[in-house]
């Protein structure tokens, strides 16, 4: 019992993680580096002296775009693999469960063959006991028929 208490108590702190997680990753604020400047789309509005600065904007705009979707898909696959180790932990309990289950019905049926056993011993003696009683009247009328000398 205290096994399976661990194991909902473990089961429940992998679901909080898992919901922080994934408050962190849809966030609004999950995005806040990226601006309006660094779109493709502005690319081509700003003036030959400032393309290098835009190149450059541009260029850091893409790696952090690209680091913020790599630790999005990071904390994706985090999610996922908590989610797998819940859904083991849940099937080694529903085993459990199912064992324990399968105990309590093979119990109740070695009871039902314990009382049908008890029932049957006590018939059994109650019957000896009547057919012992009927010898025992049966002794005494033969002998209450008989005739009784002394010498």
């Amino acid at each position: 019992m205290t096994e399976q208490l661990a194991t909902l108590i473990e089961k429940g702190k992998d679901l909080q993680i898992l919901r922080q997680i994934t408050t962190a990753t849809h966030s609004p604020h999950a995005n806040a580096d990226i601006r309006p400047e660094d779109s493709v789309s502005n690319a081509g509005s700003h003036d030959g002296s400032r393309l290098s600065t835009c190149s450059r904007a541009s260029s850091k705009s893409s790696i952090r775009s690209s680091a913020s979707a790599k630790s999005n898909t990071a904390a994706r696959k985090a999610i996922l693999k908590a989610e797998a180790a819940a859904l083991e932990r849940l099937y080694a309990i529903q085993e459990e469960e199912l064992h324990l289950q399968q105990r309590k019905r093979q119990l109740e049926l070695q009871t039902s063959i314990a009382k049908a056993n008890a029932e049957e011993r006590v018939y059994a003696a109650a019957q000896a006991e009547a057919m012992n009683n009927l010898y025992t009247v049966n002794d005494v009328e033969d002998v209450s028929q008989q005739e009784v000398t002394f010498s």
